[in-house]
């Protein structure tokens, strides 16, 4: 058996045929295609203003310089998110604070978000996480009470919807990722969304200050991407993966893999106008991309949905749930994912999923009872729209038969 890994490279139809049209028409930097998918992209999710940049977190960064916002102003964030958020909330001047998640949606706990609200707090950043909607409208009416600013994390939830609404038409702003596995692929990319004019003003005006993308980097960035897919889908990869979940070499291979795919970005908040290319092409199949992972996803939900040992991701009522990760919580958590390494499945769980952002304040507070539990017991099992159905089969099997022993 192949091994079998934890997520895959969005496959790019057409790339060549991209690539060449870019280079013979001289718009690979910049071009029209630029603003022909930021305004596809502002009508598909419902919004009227779509900024494309060069990373979601620097959609992230952009956002919040352009509100209105001074030195040491508080922002809530979940404290189960992505680390790295946390730097550059801090080099804008701003204080991030946390609120704990829910133990079933692994988002932010509506119970705790107003009794971490201080005269301080301006903004709530609300992740919809592994492409589940959080409770979205809730927020907004908190924000809203408190005088707040909303700024949607829709970075794993392209397309995902909530109440009818996609995400990041709700707040008043929303931010994507079109990293190399997310739902689009645009060989790194990201896109600000908002209905806000004088927003919306204020971001092109800084991105209109910023240099065209490095060519070289970009090159880079295809040459590393094309070795990625390579290596994830061969024999090779089974030594990989032993870096990968050795204590010894895991942070060190991690911290090459973020350093050598966002190095491009700090050089600029353009897109390129060939990525855009990538972008609108995508775009177009979108629906389909995501009803193809969905359905991948419902196997897992079928095949394991009478293991009582473990507690499945759940699709609320009203929303729209993508399945960018599957996630899985037991109180076998660690026994299920040494069996699946064991036996060439790429499994991943508690802080390599995503990252306990208060473990360095207090790793046992209460106040953190959520994260903490998804910290211990989560595993996150293999999903892209690359995998077969044999290797899910393959996968739900292996975890019958690890809490059979």
């Amino acid at each position: 058996m192949h091994t079998i890994p934890r997520i895959n490279v969005t496959p790019i139809e057409n790339f060549s045929e991209t690539f060449l049209q870019s280079i013979k028409s001289r718009k690979f930097l910049s071009g029209p295609d630029i603003k022909s998918f930021e305004s596809a992209f502002a009508k598909y999710i419902g919004v009227k203003h779509a900024i494309a940049v060069t990373s979601g977190r620097i959609g992230m960064v952009l956002a919040l310089e352009s509100l209105k916002l001074k030195i040491n102003d508080e922002v809530l964030l979940p404290a189960y998110t992505l680390r790295e958020l946390i730097p550059l909330v801090k080099q804008l001047g701003l204080v991030p604070k946390f609120v704990d998640v829910n133990e079933h949606d692994f988002n932010m706990n509506m119970k705790k978000v107003e009794s971490q609200i201080t005269k301080k707090t301006k903004v709530i950043i609300a992740t919809h996480l592994f492409g589940a909607p959080c409770e979205i409208t809730q927020l907004m009416r908190i924000a809203r009470k408190h005088n707040l600013y909303l700024v949607e994390d829709c970075t794993h939830a392209l397309g995902a919807e909530y109440k009818s609404k996609k995400v990041g038409s709700i707040g008043d702003a929303g931010f994507f990722s079109f990293e190399v596995m997310k739902p689009i692929n645009t060989l790194g990319g990201g896109i600000i969304t908002t209905n806000d004019d004088k927003l919306a003003e204020k971001i092109r005006s800084i991105i209109s200050k910023s240099k065209n993308p490095p060519l070289k980097s970009l090159a880079l960035k295809m040459f590393l991407v094309a070795g990625e897919k390579t290596i994830l889908n061969s024999p090779a990869y089974s030594c990989a993966m032993i870096l990968l979940h050795s204590k010894k070499f895991k942070d060190r291979v991690k911290s090459m893999y973020q350093k050598s795919h966002r190095s491009h970005a700090k050089m600029t908040y353009k897109l390129a106008n060939f990525q855009a290319m990538l972008g609108l092409k995508q775009l177009e199949n979108i629906e389909r991309s995501n009803s193809e992972r969905i359905r991948k996803a419902h196997l897992y939900l079928k095949l394991l949905g009478e293991v009582k040992e473990i507690k499945l991701p759940k699709e609320k009522k009203g929303s729209n749930h993508i399945y960018y990760r599957f996630v899985i919580t037991s109180d076998k958590a660690e026994k299920i994912y040494r069996y699946l390494i064991n036996n060439n499945v790429d499994a991943t769980m508690g802080n390599d999923i995503m990252q306990n952002c208060v473990e360095n304040e207090s790793s046992v507070n209460p106040e953190f009872s959520g994260t903490n539990f998804i910290i211990a017991k989560s595993i996150a099992l293999p999903i892209s729209n690359t995998i077969s159905e044999s290797e899910i089969r393959y996968i739900a099997e292996s975890v019958k038969e690890c809490l059979k022993v």
